[in-house]
């Protein structure tokens, strides 16, 4: 579990004086993207949108096979509450994370696997450590080797190959697309204007209730 106390701990807070900072905010569209993103309804609502964008990808002409939404949001809630560090950092950020500890695991895998081979003097182990990359790394449940979240396997070995097929391109990759349809500004309008609808609709209802009371 994330330690509220440490959070607090760890974090700083300046007072800006107004006349260096001057803001006249009169509605939620008025605030910086970020005043949003952090928000965890949106958050919520920005994992949905993700996670069916992710469903249309394809990998080799296939489809991701996926598990249940469900397993997802579970494994994203928990790891989020797992470290104080992971607090408040959306669905996406998880996916990259896991990627990079996952890529990790691939790299101390072939270290030692060649270390190995070259003790022994086993050329053809050497070569073969060698030519397994993270896509068959990752995708051999065989070699007996602990990764994080196997879960975002269908993910991250989607997103890893998606950036190295664009390592030497200035243009924004399928993966970084997709995160920014899904969270791009017009969609934050639109779920703070679905916000405002709820909260309406909320107090509506108590107005309604305490007439009736009154009435009664």
């Amino acid at each position: 579990m994330a330690n509220p106390v440490l959070h607090i701990k760890d974090s700083y807070y300046f007072e800006v004086p107004k006349v260096l900072a001057p803001s006249d905010f009169r509605s939620l569209e008025d605030f910086p993207d970020v005043w949003t993103r952090l928000d965890p309804e949106f958050q919520q609502w920005e994992f949905d949108r993700q996670f069916e964008a992710l469903k249309g990808v394809h990998e080799h002409g296939q489809r991701l096979l996926l598990h249940p939404k469900e397993l997802y949001h579970k494994a994203w809630q928990e790891w989020v509450e797992s470290d104080h560090a992971n607090d408040g950092k959306p669905f996406d950020v998880f996916i990259e994370e896991t990627l990079d500890a996952q890529v990790a695991v691939w790299k101390n895998w072939q270290k030692a696997r060649l270390a190995e081979a070259t003790a022994a003097n086993d050329a053809s182990s050497a070569e073969q450590t060698t030519s397994t990359d993270f896509n068959a790394f990752i995708s051999n449940s065989t070699l007996e080797v602990e990764v994080p979240h196997p879960e975002l396997i269908p993910f991250t070995r989607w997103i890893h190959e998606v950036k190295a097929q664009s390592a030497y391109s200035l243009a924004p990759n399928e993966w970084d697309l997709l995160k920014k349809e899904a969270g791009m500004s017009k969609n934050i309008a639109r779920h703070s204007s679905a916000m405002r609808s709820r909260s309406g609709a909320r107090r509506k209802s108590t107005a309604t209730i305490t007439i009736s009371r009154e009435k009664s």
